[in-house]
């Protein structure tokens, strides 16, 4: 019966130790920049605009407001078209 030997599992190699490793984050350096100018400043910005109030100071009034009355209606009408719709799309698909 032969032997079976074990063999030593090579040590793990660090972070960016590779030259291809370092040149492929180079490359996705320019499209990681625009993502965050272009997508995550603006979607972040107006986040927090939403939470401040008329005189600048931070609050939850939009929040609540807006989900008070009518806009609660609409908010609960949009949810249900939405789940039919997406239960209609997993029968016909």
């Amino acid at each position: 019966m032969a032997a079976l030997t074990a063999t030593v599992p090579a040590p793990p190699r660090k972070l960016l130790a590779s030259r291809k490793t370092r040149i492929g984050i180079l490359y996705a350096l320019p499209v990681v920049v625009y993502l965050l100018v272009l997508f995550v400043y603006p979607i972040f910005s107006t986040l927090l605009l939403s939470l401040k109030d008329a005189d600048g100071s931070f609050t939850l009034h939009w929040y609540a407001e807006a989900l008070t009355g009518v806009n609660l209606s609409v908010l609960f009408t949009t949810l249900r078209i939405s789940a039919e719709t997406a239960l209609l799309s997993l029968v016909f698909g």
